[in-house]
């Protein structure tokens, strides 16, 4: 399976965004590199959320439109 990323600039706003996906049925993962788990992340630094390559165009959308909405 290929994955794409979606850097979010933070923490908050990559779990608002994996919870936005599930309800659309996008399966998604937060992680920010490997073994820097969210668990120990600074509030406000980039956070990478992983999707499916198919999925990827929907969740950039989705993700665009809750920067102009939120």
């Amino acid at each position: 399976m290929r994955t794409k990323i979606i850097s979010c600039g933070s923490i908050i706003e990559a779990q608002a965004l994996n919870n936005r996906l599930a309800e659309v049925g996008i399966v998604s993962v937060i992680n920010d590199g490997p073994g820097d788990w969210v668990i120990h992340r600074v509030p406000n630094m980039n956070v990478n959320v992983m999707v499916r390559e198919e999925d990827y165009d929907q969740a950039k959308a989705i993700y665009e439109n809750m920067s102009q909405t939120d």
